[in-house]
């Protein structure tokens, strides 16, 4: 671990790795280096390693950092400044979600320092209900973490992605609960940098001079792609990337977001040629790239990983007719997940210690007709491998796998 003092005196943690131009990864909400987020697997990305030298930082407030009160945004582009000050002097910004929107001020505010920028997925919306209801949960969020509720600061968040409030209750015996807890008040740093009511900043996107790439996702929210049109017809250097979706069932592939090692490699390559072509080999490479939403319904740690930093909401919309194997679906935390992927259409397949939980799991389809369920007490791995079997012998496939807690292993399709 390496440490820099910000300028108001708050020390600020991060892990370096690789040689080459320094890449600064800014995450978003709750996001630190302990935990396994997209930032953290970023870092260990062998291929950005090659190219560039990887800062991964905690966000102050987060993980080894330090926090120092009043909180302002300008403190966070002050971290900022001073990595790039103790790591080299100039760096390229890749952040994701929130963390997008304040890599996004510090390269208006650090000038030459910031060589380049790498938005994925910055959260803002210009539809009316959503801007009221940002303003709601910021003042919402102001009262919980004034009282010390840190429960429901994350408890608001994860309504607002749209996790029903009945499956908050669930969720709360997840293993991560007590970390999102633990850097709550932290919330409202992320909710300050997206502004009052998170409208997109074309504004101030405007005056941005160094190249920069927005990058959405094919299977994300609609106003996701409008969002990131808009930021990039109002950058005068910038590119909007989108991933399409595609299946693949190799399983030998792990799913990982190479789409990030895209963001500087892109912005390099057009930094450094002069003519702007967008045929260049680096770009002809990024092209190529997996998408991101790759075997994402057939990935289990993709899965989990998206529950962990962005809700069930947007774990869910890729459910529809998807055949899932939940184990521990008769906890509370299982129970949550069942619901949710029947809500939106699944097939379900519950496995469980206990038979009696399984059969009070309720699950149903938002609409139509309640799909196929089989549920089976499962109290070892030969249980497992049968439950397995009946599946593929009922549906033909399995979409997704699901464990709650421990292990569950079965032999290999």
């Amino acid at each position: 671990m390496n440490t820099v003092t910000s300028a108001d005196g708050t020390t600020i943690a991060f892990d370096r790795s690789g040689t080459g131009p320094v890449l600064i990864l800014v995450g978003g909400i709750f996001e630190q280096r302990a935990m396994d987020s997209e930032s953290a697997q970023l870092a260990a990305l062998p291929l950005l390693a090659e190219h560039f030298t990887v800062i991964h930082y905690d966000r102050r407030g987060r993980g080894d950092s330090a926090d120092t009160q009043p909180y302002a945004v300008g403190r966070e582009v002050e971290d900022i400044e001073a990595l790039i000050d103790g790591t080299g002097g100039s760096a390229f910004l890749a952040g994701i979600s929130s963390g997008g929107a304040l890599a996004l001020e510090a390269a208006l505010a650090l000038g030459g320092k910031v060589t380049g920028l790498a938005m994925y997925e910055p959260p803002y919306n210009d539809d009316d209900a959503a801007r009221q209801a940002w303003r709601d949960y910021r003042k919402q969020l102001a009262e919980a973490i004034a009282e010390d509720r840190r429960g429901d600061a994350v408890g608001l968040f994860m309504t607002l992605l749209g996790v029903p409030t009945e499956d908050l209750e669930g969720m709360r015996h997840y293993p991560m609960w007590p970390m999102w807890e633990a850097i709550a008040p932290t919330t409202a740093y992320d909710a300050a940098v997206m502004g009052e009511d998170a409208s997109v900043p074309t504004a101030r996107a405007a005056r941005l001079t160094v190249p920069a790439l927005v990058i959405t996702g094919g299977a994300t929210y609609p106003f996701m792609h409008i969002t990131a049109t808009a930021l990039a017809q109002a950058i005068p250097n910038a590119k909007h990337h989108t991933w399409k979706v595609r299946r693949t069932r190799s399983p030998r592939r792990r799913l990982v977001p190479c789409w990030w090692s895209s963001c500087p490699t892109c912005i390099l390559s057009r930094a450094n040629d002069s003519r702007g072509r967008d045929d260049s080999p680096l770009e002809q490479a990024v092209t190529a790239l997996p998408s991101p939403n790759q075997r994402l319904p057939a990935d289990r740690r993709r899965i989990r990983r998206r529950m962990v930093t962005e809700g069930m909401a947007e774990l869910t919309m890729f459910m529809k007719q998807k055949v899932a194997l939940i184990y521990g679906a008769g906890g509370p935390v299982g129970g949550a997940v069942a619901r949710a992927f029947a809500r939106e259409g699944a097939w379900l397949f519950l496995a469980g210690r206990s038979q009696e939980k399984l059969d009070a799991c309720r699950c149903h389809p938002r609409e139509g007709p309640p799909r196929q369920r089989c549920r089976r007490r499962c109290l070892d791995g030969r249980a497992v491998d049968a439950f397995v079997d009946a599946t593929m012998e009922k549906a033909g496939s399995i979409d997704v796998s699901f464990n709650v807690i421990g292990t569950a292993t079965c032999r290999s399709r």
